[in-house]
C-alpha cells in the first residue's frame, strides 16, 4: 500500500511516460534510418518491491520504473540505435552495460542502458537483435532458429555451446540432484564479474570470485596444478575476491594437487564440481590401494601364490556373492573402507580356490610409513609415534586407524576389526604427540620447559593450561604441550631433559 501511494505520487503531472518515450524513441530512430520494433511499460508493484529488497535501495534509487526494449536487425544497428538514444536523452554515468561484447555465461546479450527521461525520470532501456530476443524470451534453443540454414556457428552460439556441455559435464559428476542444483544455480542466477587473461580475452565469473575459479574457467587441468596468481601483476591470495577489469595470470606446477579448503572460497560452479570430483576420485582410489593391501596380507597365509588374486578367482567370488558387486575394485574399495572385514573375504575365495593351507588367517603385520595411502590415519585420543607399538583399527567409512597397543580404544573395540601393524621406511616426517607437565610454580618455569623442547629439535604447535579449580593443589600448575616429534627417542630425550629441572614432579604422554 505504501508502494502504491508512492507510485501514484510519482504519476501526478507525469501523465503518458511510457506513450512519451515510445513517441521519441520512435522518431528519432526513423531520423537516422534504423527499423526497430519499440516496447515499453511500467514495473509491476511487486517487482518494483523486490528489487528494492534485494538492493536495500529507497523507491526515489529505483532505476528502472520505466523500461523500453528497442528490436533491431543487426548488431551495427544495436550501436547505432545506442547512439542515437544517448544524443535524445542524457544516459547516466556507470549505468551502461555491454553484454553483446561480453555475453553472460549463459549466452544472453544485449546493450543495457539508463536514461534521463520526461520529467528526469530514470527510463531503462534494453537493446538487441531479433535473434537475442527470441533466445532471452524464449531460451538458447532460439538461436537455432535462425541459425537453422548456416552452416558456420556464430561466437554466441559457440559460448552456449560451451555452456550447456559445462551443465551436462556437472550432471555427469554430481552424486545427487541436490549437489547438481547446487552447482547449476550459481549458472542460473550469477550477477557476474568480467575477468581478463594474460592474452586479453574476457572470461565472464560469478560475483565472488576468486582465482581458483578463474583457474577452473580456463581450464580444469589448470586448476588442479594452480598454486599461485597475479592480479594486475600483483602476488595475491588464491582466496581474494576479483573484480570486474582484473588481470590474472594463475601459476602452476606439476606437482601440485587441489586442496579441500579451496571449497570454502570458490563460487563458480565449475570450479566447486571439478575440485569435489578431484577429491572424490583420489579417495577412492587411496581405499581400493589399501584394500588390495589388506587382501593380499590375508590370502597370502591361505594360498599359494601363483593363484593369489587370479582373474578367475575374482571372477568367481563375485558370482558367488549373495550381494551382486558390479566389480572387484568396488570389493577392495569396501575393504579399504572398512565395511567388509578383509579376513572374511580372503576365506570365502580361499574356499572358491579349492586349495589353501589351513583355514586360520595369519595376516602379516601392516607397515606404517610416511608414504602410506590416504586411508591411513593417526589416532587423535592416542597420538602414536614411531617407537610405540602399535595396532591398526578398521573403522567404517574412515580405513585404517593406527593406535598405541595400550589406547583404550582398542580395548573396546572388536579384536576381528585389528590387526598388527609395525612402522617401515620412515624419512623426516613428523608427528603430533601430547605431553602432560605437573610441576611447582616458579618463575622462568614455561621458559626453561620450552627451552628443552627445543633443545632437542622438536617444535612446539601449542600449550594450554588448566584453570586453578583444574590445576589441583595450590601452588602447583599444570601444562598440556602439543609437540611436533620425529620418534619415541626424541620424546623420552624431551622428558629427560624437563626432569632436570626441580620444580617439575610428573611428565606423562597425553
Amino acid at each position: 500500500e505504501t508502494l502504491k501511494k508512492a507510485m501514484d505520487n510519482s504519476r501526478k503531472n507525469r501523465r503518458d511516460v511510457v506513450g512519451k518515450v515510445l513517441r521519441a524513441f520512435g522518431q528519432r530512430l526513423v531520423g537516422v534510418n534504423i527499423e526497430a520494433k519499440i516496447k515499453g511499460r511500467e514495473k509491476n508493484l511487486y517487482s518494483i518491491h523486490q528489487k528494492m529488497l534485494a538492493k536495500k535501495l529507497r523507491f526515489a534509487e529505483v532505476m528502472d520504473i520505466y523500461g523500453f526494449r528497442v528490436i533491431v536487425n543487426n548488431i551495427p544497428a544495436c550501436y547505432a540505435a545506442l547512439g542515437a538514444l544517448h544524443n535524445l536523452y542524457h544516459p547516466k554515468p556507470g549505468r551502461f552495460k555491454d553484454y553483446i561484447a561480453i555475453p553472460k555465461s549463459n549466452g544472453y546479450q544485449s546493450l543495457h542502458t539508463t536514461l534521463v527521461g520526461p520529467y528526469g525520470l530514470p527510463i531503462e532501456v534494453q537493446i538487441r537483435t531479433r535473434e537475442m530476443d527470441a533466445v532471452a524470451e524464449g531460451g538458447i534453443a532460439g538461436h537455432w532458429i535462425y541459425k537453422s540454414g548456416e552452416n558456420t556457428p556464430d561466437q554466441a552460439v559457440l559460448h552456449m555451446n560451451r555452456w550447456m556441455k559445462n551443465i551436462l559435464d556437472l550432471q555427469a559428476s554430481s552424486s545427487n540432484a541436490i549437489e547438481f542444483l547446487e552447482h547449476v544455480k550459481v549458472d542460473l542466477f550469477p550477477n557476474e564479474v568480467y575477468i581478463v587473461t594474460p592474452k586479453g580475452d574476457i572470461l565472464t565469473l560469478p560475483k565472488g570470485a576468486t582465482p581458483i575459479d578463474f583457474a577452473y574457467a580456463v581450464h580444469t587441468n589448470i586448476g588442479h596444478k594452480t598454486v599461485a596468481a597475479r592480479i594486475n601483476n600483483v602476488m595475491m591470495p588464491l582466496r581474494t575476491k576479483l573484480k570486474t577489469g582484473d588481470t590474472v595470470e594463475i601459476i602452476t606446477s606439476e606437482h601440485a594437487k587441489p586442496n579441500v579448503a579451496w571449497l570454502n572460497f570458490a563460487v563458480s560452479s565449475r570450479a566447486r564440481s571439478a575440485i569435489r570430483q578431484y577429491i572424490k576420485n583420489l579417495n577412492r582410489h587411496d581405499a581400493v590401494v589399501l584394500g588390495e593391501n589388506l587382501l593380499q596380507k590375508a590370502l597370502s597365509s591361505l594360498l599359494p601364490k601363483d593363484i593369489l588374486l587370479s582373474d578367475d578367482l575374482k571372477e568367481k567370488y563375485l558370482a558367488d556373492l549373495n550381494t551382486k558387486q558390479t566389480s572387484f575394485e568396488e570389493v577392495l574399495y569396501n575393504v579399504g573402507m572398512g565395511h567388509t572385514l578383509p579376513v572374511h573375504v580372503a576365506m570365502h575365495i580361499a574356499e572358491l580356490a579349492g586349495q589353501h593351507f589351513g583355514s586360520t588367517v595369519k595376516l602379516s603385520p601392516i607397515k606404517v610409513n610416511d608414504q602410506e595411502t590416504g586411508r591411513i590415519h593417526f589416532a587423535e585420543c592416542c597420538h602414536p609415534i614411531p617407537g610405540d607399538t602399535i595396532r591398526a583399527l578398521l573403522v567404517k567409512d574412515k580405513g585404517m586407524i593406527i593406535h598405541r597397543d595400550t589406547c583404550q580404544t582398542l580395548v573396546k573395540a572388536d579384536p576381528e576389526e585389528q590387526l598388527d601393524a609395525g612402522w617401515d621406511s620412515l624419512r623426516n616426517q613428523t608427528y603430533r604427540t601430547i605431553l602432560n607437565v605437573k610441576s611447582e610454580d616458579a618463575h622462568g618455569l614455561l621458559a626453561s620447559m620450552a627451552q628443552a623442547i627445543s633443545n632437542s629439535g622438536a617444535d612446539i604447535e601449542s600449550v594450554d593450561t588448566p584453570t586453578k579449580a583444574q590445576a589441583g593443589t595450590e601452588g602447583f600448575v599444570e601444562f598440556k604441550f602439543t609437540i611436533k616429534v620425529k620418534d619415541l627417542d626424541q620424546v623420552n630425550q624431551i622428558i629427560h631433559a624437563m626432569h632436570a629441572n626441580p620444580n617439575i614432579r610428573k611428565v606423562i604422554r597425553g
